[in-house]
């Protein structure tokens, strides 16, 4: 399923629905998947995928035309032999990771000690070891893929945020099939980042579901601790004890990769190792987070202290005040200065959306799926009359927005479940 056959103009010769922009791009994944012929590590799905999604040839495309191109069927006789087959290797890491929570473990390879040093049949699985396997092949400096090798932490990262705004994208669409996909996809970058810390010699992928299950046992003494733990008046007292050994865990960690840094083992991450300073209670919120949400955390946390207005309409009153310093920067002040009272409104609005218990970005993103709606019914209103909104005035433009709203004033319906 990878390229269709092509004329001597490179174009596909039997699929038509294909858009004009894109037959470049399919030309040069199949001169570039006739380079990858003879070699047999080559996943027939994995050339797919990276050559149409990640690789060269995917960029510029959105995600659904990239997996229309990968619908494409390609003739046999240009498949790859074995095209299935990987060759194993074992892992980089000996012994624990450096952030590592285990005192001791024997390291396990995935791949069996027989054929190790020869090729294996890849075949789908619902284990996910096989993802973790898969995703070391791609990895191997000498038979992965050359893309894989090439990628690192940050490079991956526009892609880990891209997955997750399409498992998102699928959930809103309520469609279950994208929903299955577009999950792997996420569960794949989670393995991505696993085999890349693995060859740092930072953690493996073992280490990281050790962790996220001591934290939920921990953390739910209620379902998986004593009867007495389970008990409501037991309740009580426990989630800072729990949060107290978290912290206490956590230090011992980053003391022992700290240490490492400091006998040259991991250079790279050294930095971002906790030094002296006063720690805050906002330090666990990520800076990375989009500017909604980090906005909606950072008040949380300060919250937590009572740092935050008990009631709305005190943020009402600000929120007033932030629309004036917004008006005055607007007569009298700079660009910048503009942009600094604008993100003030922002975060007050933000405020007055937690207070409200509205999720701010949720708000915001049904808002503009309106827009697009109601956009759309104006576009479709003006082909009926025989015009374009190009050619529309301001006034006339706005009728036809006004007539999209009439036509929105039945309420909008509960979305279903899945």
């Amino acid at each position: 399923m990878l390229i269709p056959d092509r004329n001597e103009n490179g174009r596909a010769a039997n699929d038509n629905s294909i858009p004009n922009a894109s037959r470049g791009i399919i030309a040069e994944a199949f001169r570039s998947l006739g380079n990858q012929r003879n070699r047999s590590t080559h996943c027939l799905s994995h050339v797919r995928f990276h050559n149409l999604s990640y690789g060269t040839y995917g960029h510029g495309l959105r995600s659904r035309e990239r997996k229309a191109l990968m619908s494409i069927p390609l003739p046999r006789k240009h498949w790859p032999p074995d095209a299935c087959a990987s060759s194993a290797r074992p892992s980089r890491m000996s012994g624990p990771g450096l952030l590592s929570s285990r005192v001791d473990r024997s390291p396990q390879s995935l791949h069996n000690d027989a054929t190790a040093t020869g090729s294996i049949a890849m075949q789908p699985s619902r284990d996910v070891s096989r993802l973790v396997e898969i995703m070391r092949a791609l990895r191997d400096p000498n038979t992965g893929c050359p893309w894989d090798v090439e990628q690192d932490f940050d490079s991956i990262v526009p892609y880990t945020i891209e997955e997750t705004y399409e498992v998102v994208d699928a959930i809103e669409r309520r469609d279950p099939v994208d929903l299955r996909e577009e999950l792997g996809d996420l569960l794949l970058q989670v393995v991505y980042y696993a085999q890349l810390a693995e060859e740092t010699g930072l953690f493996d992928f073992g280490d990281i579901v050790e962790t996220v299950t001591r934290k939920m046992v921990r953390r739910h003494p209620h379902v998986f601790g004593a009867e007495t733990a389970r008990s409501a008046h037991s309740a009580k007292g426990q989630w800072e004890r729990i949060k107290a050994e978290e912290r206490a865990e956590k230090a011992a960690i980053r003391r022992n990769a700290a240490a490492a840094s400091a006998n040259g083992a991991m250079p790279e991450w050294s930095a971002s190792l906790p030094n002296d300073a006063t720690p805050s209670i906002l330090d666990k919120v990520p800076p990375t987070f989009p500017a909604l949400l980090l906005s909606l955390k950072l008040q949380s946390a300060a919250a937590t202290v009572g740092f935050d207005w008990t009631s709305v309409p005190p943020i009402l009153e600000k929120l007033r005040e932030e629309i004036g310093e917004f008006e005055d920067a607007l007569d009298n002040g700079t660009r910048a200065e503009q942009a600094d009272e604008l993100g003030d409104l922002l975060f007050c609005a933000v405020n007055l959306a937690r207070r409200l218990e509205i999720d701010p970005d949720q708000a915001l993103r049904g808002t503009a799926s309106k827009f697009r709606r109601r956009f759309g019914a104006m576009e479709r209103a003006a082909v009926s009359e025989g015009r374009s909104l190009d050619v529309m005035t301001l006034d006339e433009m706005e009728a036809l927005w006004q007539r999209a709203k009439v036509g929105e004033r039945a309420p909008a319906a509960e979305p279903q479940p899945i």
